[in-house]
C-alpha cells in the first residue's frame, strides 16, 4: 500500500463530463411518478401499463434500470427468452449498495488552493471524492462515496469520520460546510431488489453478448436489449 500522496492526472486520458443544468436538460418531455409494471406486444406497437393504471404506447422502449429489477418489477408479454432472463438474474448492480454523500460550501476553497478536490482511497473513510460544483459557479460542493466499513454506523458518526478524513487530506476548511446529505442506494427500491446483497470491490465485467441479441416479439416487431 503506497503512502498518501498528491498525483497529477494525465491530460490525454479519456475525460468524464457532466451535463450543464443536469440530465433533464437533454431528456425532453418527462412524465414523472409513473412506474411501469407491464410491457406487452400488441403486434404493431408496444403497450406499457403503469402501476396507477395509465396506458402508453410506443414503437421502442428503453429501460434504464438494473437488470435484476427489470425482472422483479416489470411483467413482459410474451415472456423474455430464458437465456436473457438467466443473464439478467446474474448481472450485479454495480455500486447498488453504495452510500453517496455531498458536502456543500459557500466557496470552492480547494480550487482557491490549487487543488482539484479529488481524493481516491482504498482504506479511508471515503473511497472517492470529486468536485461537484455547478456550471454557473454559484453552488459549490464535494461529492463522494463512503467506505463500506462505515455502513453500520449512524449518519452522524459517518459524517464525523468523513469530515475528519477530508480535513486531513484536503483542508481544515472542509469543516466549514453548510450542509451534509447522503443517499444510501441499497435502500432505494429502484436500485436493488430485496434479495440482492452481494457486494464486490472490483468492477465486474459487463456487456454480456446476450444483451446484444434480438428476438422476435411478433411478425412486425423485433426487440433489442443493449
Amino acid at each position: 500500500m503506497v503512502p498518501p500522496h498528491f498525483f497529477v492526472t494525465n491530460p490525454n486520458n479519456e475525460k468524464s463530463y457532466r451535463i450543464k443544468n443536469g440530465s433533464k436538460a437533454i431528456s425532453g418531455s418527462i412524465i414523472l411518478n409513473r412506474k411501469i409494471k407491464q410491457i406487452s406486444d400488441k403486434g404493431s406497437y408496444l403497450e406499457l401499463i403503469s402501476t396507477n393504471g395509465n396506458v402508453y404506447s410506443a414503437n421502442n422502449v428503453i429501460i434504464a434500470m438494473p437488470q435484476k429489477l427489470i425482472l422483479s418489477q416489470i411483467l413482459f408479454k410474451p415472456e423474455l427468452p430464458l437465456e436473457l432472463v438467466k443473464t439478467m438474474k446474474s448481472t450485479h448492480t454495480w455500486m447498488g449498495d453504495s452510500i453517496k454523500f455531498v458536502l456543500s460550501y459557500k466557496t470552492p476553497f480547494w480550487r482557491e488552493a490549487g487543488k482539484s478536490g479529488m481524493v481516491i482511497s482504498q482504506i479511508g473513510s471515503v473511497t472517492e471524492v470529486y468536485d461537484h460544483s455547478n456550471y454557473q459557479k454559484n453552488q459549490f460542493a464535494l461529492m463522494g462515496f463512503v467506505n463500506q466499513n462505515l455502513r453500520n454506523y449512524s449518519i452522524e458518526v459517518r459524517k464525523s469520520k468523513i469530515i475528519e478524513y477530508l480535513s486531513k487530506y484536503i483542508s481544515l476548511e472542509v469543516q466549514n460546510y453548510m450542509d451534509y446529505k447522503e443517499k444510501d442506494w441499497s435502500l432505494d427500491d429502484s436500485t436493488l431488489t430485496k434479495e440482492e446483497s452481494d457486494r464486490i470491490s472490483i468492477h465486474p465485467e459487463y456487456g454480456n453478448p446476450a444483451f446484444n441479441k434480438k428476438f422476435r416479439l411478433s411478425s412486425n416487431m423485433d426487440m433489442y436489449y443493449l
